[in-house]
């Protein structure tokens, strides 16, 4: 019997033993664990950009701010012009100095390709185009297509097609403005104007749109500058992320890894005051004159939302045109008014899209 008890004592010990020895080794790791995250945070004190934890990264702040990343993303511009967001299985490296744009899109242009990740999320939409591909691929199709943008023919026919969709444009909105509602062409009340007053209005809008062409459209400088200044704050891709071949130091001296990410941003570079000045953020069209009056162009590494490069959009002059010819023709014969309160914010998407779009009235102007 003592035996038993002895025994059954024993084992009680053990037992316990065992269990203060487990809960010492927890509390080590615990203390281990705590040690090494906090040792990780104080590492990280002075590097710019949001704070990563072990193994995830920043991917909790991105995804608390994914609505509003353009946004988040000029936050920490603001505090510095290159910074890292370290995520799980990748880096990125976002840029908005102009020398560290030019030394990505231009200097060393063949170590920043578009990548295979991007290829691959793109290439259900883009396929193989020149928008996404890189190398021999990519370089013969833009030696094709600036053959084909640099046509005279070309050009004169988007001007035509431009402003014969400009037309039928006009054309519905003047609908719309005789009966003051929301653009519903199944709507009864869009039956209550008179025919002779559309006949008569399309009349004077054909007439003057006669007037529009190429050259004509290039003296409206005053429009053109507008345009810009649309694009510098609202550029219609407000990111652009390149892959990186192999290692590389930026123009700040900045180190990227070879299969990293690096990213400039149009949409945040147009609101930095060391890009633009101490109104960097007021939509200002007179900051494209010159002392003379003469529009102004800046570095396309600077305003960005053409790209630059080997990979300049071949279609900005046939953008600038389309963009020129509707707006002319709109602008002459409508007034446009914003609704109040309309909720303006965009939507996360490849291209910089309006949440809730564009809400507005309009009345037509009387000759």
């Amino acid at each position: 019997m003592d035996r038993l008890n002895q025994l059954s004592s024993l084992f009680s010990s053990s037992s316990s033993n065992l269990h203060e020895y487990k809960i010492q080794i927890s509390t080590f790791l615990i203390g281990i664990l705590f040690a090494y995250i906090f040792l990780h945070r104080w590492n990280q004190r002075n590097i710019k950009g949001p704070k990563s934890w072990p193994i995830i990264g920043a991917i909790i702040e991105l995804q608390m701010n994914l609505h509003r990343m353009h946004d988040w993303l000029t936050d920490y511009f603001v505090e510095s012009k290159t910074f890292r967001v370290q995520l799980p299985n990748i880096t990125i490296t976002f840029i908005s100095e102009p020398a560290n744009v030019e030394h990505v899109l231009k200097t060393n242009f063949n170590n920043y390709p578009k990548g295979e990740a991007f290829h691959e999320l793109m290439e259900g939409f883009l396929g193989d185009g020149i928008f996404n591909s890189d190398g021999e691929m990519w370089r013969r199709q833009r030696k094709i297509a600036s053959l084909e943008f640099a046509s005279r023919n070309l050009r004169n026919f988007s001007t035509t097609v431009f402003r014969d969709y400009a037309l039928i444009l006009s054309g519905i909105l003047h609908q719309a403005s005789i009966c003051g509602k929301e653009i519903d062409m199944q709507a009864k009340e869009m039956i209550g104007y008179k025919p002779e007053d559309l006949e008569s209005f399309t009349a004077k809008v054909t007439q003057f749109a006669s007037l529009l062409n190429y050259d004509s459209l290039a003296k409206l400088s005053y429009l053109h500058a507008t345009i810009t200044e649309t694009l510098r704050l609202f550029s219609a891709v407000p990111q652009d992320p390149k892959g990186v071949l192999e290692d590389d130091v930026l123009p700040d001296g900045t180190k990227v890894r070879a299969g990293g990410v690096v990213a400039y941003v149009p949409y945040a570079m147009g609101r930095m005051v060391y890009n633009w000045g101490p109104d960097a953020t007021s939509f200002n069209p007179d900051r494209w004159f010159n002392k003379d009056g003469l529009f102004q162009s800046e570095s396309p590494f600077k305003f960005t939302a053409f790209q630059a490069g080997p990979r300049t959009c071949l279609g900005k002059d046939s953008a600038y045109l389309q963009m020129k010819m509707t707006l002319a023709i709109l602008c002459r014969f409508f007034n446009f008014h914003l609704i109040p309160n309309h909720p303006v914010n965009y939507k996360m998407m490849t291209t910089l899209t309006m949440e809730h779009g564009l809400k507005l009235t309009m009345t037509t102007r009387q000759s």
